[in-house]
């Protein structure tokens, strides 16, 4: 797949899908400018992502993975749904800690 933003891939759904801008953020209740402002870069990723992957119709888990990933490239923040896990498993703070510690070892040697 091809690199593409939250926005584009948001209007390449909702088009597979045939879904119009205005209803689509009729299911978002926003306004169809917010929306056609998001699907241009203009503003960021829909808040509700859960609702956003259901007003678009989708089911599949690469589908929603990639509405998480891009979503937070928007925000410079962690995925969801990344972040979630993180909270249900603690042991992964510290692998990533570890992983961390190990890289920068790493780095330090190489210079």
């Amino acid at each position: 797949m091809e690199y593409m933003t939250f926005g584009e891939f948001v209007k390449e759904r909702r088009k597979e899908k045939d879904i119009s801008l205005r209803s689509l953020a009729s299911r978002l209740n926003i306004s169809p400018s917010y929306m056609s402002d998001m699907e241009k870069g203009r503003r960021n990723a829909y808040k509700d992502l859960n609702k956003l992957f259901s007003a678009l119709e989708l089911v599949s888990d690469d589908d929603r993975d990639t509405l998480y990933k891009l979503a937070a490239d928007t925000r410079d923040t962690i995925p969801e749904d990344v972040i979630l896990k993180i909270k249900e498993n603690p042991e992964l703070i510290d692998f990533i800690r570890k992983y961390n510690n190990k890289d920068s070892k790493i780095s330090k040697h190489n210079t």
